[in-house]
């Protein structure tokens, strides 16, 4: 697996509730800013739900780690909707 594979996963485990009635879905508030799961949690916000996304959010994400940024948003599109909303 690679590098950064794992880096997402780790992230995506911290951008979705695992506990209460939202468990398995996106959570409402981002995680700490710089983490790799606030990288994920704003490519899938800008993807699924680009109301609730800061753009100014967008781009700091892109801006702390564009490698992993630009790996959420590819796999975006392919993670189920119903995860996010």
């Amino acid at each position: 697996m690679e590098q950064i594979e794992k880096r997402f996963l780790l992230g995506y485990e911290d951008a979705i509730a695992t506990r209460g009635a939202r468990k398995g879905k996106l959570k409402k508030t981002p995680p700490a800013y710089g983490s790799d799961g606030y990288v994920v949690w704003q490519s899938l916000t800008f993807e699924h739900n680009p109301i609730k996304a800061s753009v100014m959010s967008c781009v700091m994400a892109s801006m702390c780690a564009p490698d992993l940024y630009e790996y959420a948003q590819e796999r975006a599109p392919k993670i189920a909707r119903c995860v996010v909303i």
